[in-house]
C-alpha cells in the first residue's frame, strides 16, 4: 500500500511531510536545504532527483515537493525520500531514514 497517491499527469496535491527522527519527534530543520528525490520502485531509475522543497513550517519539520508535469507522467509505483543537508556543517540527514515514501502514480482512465 502506498503512503502517496497521484493520478498520471496531476501535479496536485502537492507531497506534503513532516520529517522525524527515529523517535518519531518532527526535527527543527530551519538551518538545513531540503531536497525530494524519487525512483521507480523496481527498476529503480531515477524519476526525480534532489529537486527543491518549499519549507512549509521548517522549525516544525513540515515540507513539501511540488511536482513538475514530467514527475507524474509515467503510471508506477515509486520510491521517494527528502534529504535536509545543515548548512553550518554541511552534514546530511535523510528521511525517513528506516524506509522510503511509498508513491503510487496511477494511470489515466481512458
Amino acid at each position: 500500500m502506498a503512503d502517496f497517491y497521484v493520478r498520471q499527469g496531476d501535479r496536485l496535491p502537492a507531497l506534503r511531510a513532516t520529517l522525524k527522527d527515529q523517535t518519531g519527534a518532527a526535527v527543527d530543520l530551519s538551518g538545513a536545504i531540503v531536497v525530494f528525490s524519487m525512483r521507480h520502485k523496481l527498476t529503480r531509475v531515477i524519476k526525480v532527483n534532489n529537486a527543491a522543497t518549499v519549507a512549509v513550517t521548517p522549525i516544525s519539520g513540515v515540507y513539501e515537493y511540488q511536482w513538475a508535469a514530467i514527475d507524474t507522467d509515467t503510471a508506477g509505483d515509486y520510491l521517494g525520500e527528502f534529504e535536509a543537508t545543515y548548512i553550518a556543517s554541511g552534514k546530511t540527514l535523510t528521511f525517513p531514514n528506516s524506509s522510503d515514501i511509498a508513491i503510487s502514480i496511477r494511470s489515466e482512465m481512458g
